[in-house]
């Protein structure tokens, strides 16, 4: 067969670029209101997932070899990446920051000179 050196880089780089991707996903997808909390979550079931992974490890060890065991969590990770194809990213263009201060600025402007409000009378 092959070592299994390899393959433990393997398990690891996948679940390094796993784990960086869904706190990625998790901060660009959920509000500020609510993003700490989702954040939170994601951390806490990694941790779970990492906590029982080893176990599942020592069981697929007695009764499969090494390679077939680490093939296996890497297949996983594969499974993984390609369920994130389904995840609702948007996929319109999103407008800048400056785009939208400056919208908000210009609206701020109008209603001060609607209600006759300057700087000078603030």
């Amino acid at each position: 067969w092959f070592s299994a050196g390899p393959l433990y880089g393997t398990v690891l780089m996948a679940q390094s670029a796993a784990f960086n991707f869904i706190l990625v996903y998790t901060c660009e997808r959920f509000p500020t209101s609510s993003r700490a909390s989702a954040v939170g979550l994601v951390l806490f079931f990694g941790q779970v997932a990492q906590l029982f992974m080893p176990a599942m490890g020592v069981v697929l060890l007695r009764h499969m070899p090494e390679q077939s065991v680490l093939c296996t969590f890497n297949s996983l990770y594969l499974v993984a990446l390609l369920l994130t194809f389904q995840l609702p990213l948007p996929s319109f263009r999103e407008r800048a920051l400056h785009d939208i201060d400056e919208g908000k600025a210009g609206r701020d402007a109008q209603r001060r000179k609607r209600l006759g409000v300057s700087y000078q009378t603030v």
